[in-house]
């Protein structure tokens, strides 16, 4: 519970910088039920941040993202960002 507090004063200042913050629930009891799922997004747009599914993002139109890769076995973070870098230039350069 204390671990929250930093979390949350921190998210609160980027927000309030205007920052778009965008969540990622990585278990699926924040939104699997009817009433869970009503609460969690709730508790986003009271905050204003945003829900990120992997599958289906909801967030259209999004000009400028900051993503952050916690994946802390071996190098699999900075691999994975590489990848995706890689991805997002090709479909930059065919949008042009």
């Amino acid at each position: 519970m204390i671990a929250r507090r930093p979390v949350c004063r921190c998210l609160r200042i980027y927000v309030s910088e205007g920052f778009s913050i965008s969540i990622e629930f990585r278990h699926p009891s924040w939104v699997r039920e009817k009433a869970q799922h009503a609460a969690t997004m709730k508790f986003l747009r009271s905050h204003r941040l945003y829900y990120t599914s992997i599958d289906a993002p909801e967030e259209r139109g999004v000009k400028r993202a900051f993503v952050i890769f916690n994946n802390c076995y071996q190098n699999f973070g900075i691999m994975n960002a590489s990848t995706m870098a890689a991805i997002l230039r090709g479909h930059a350069q065919k949008a042009r």
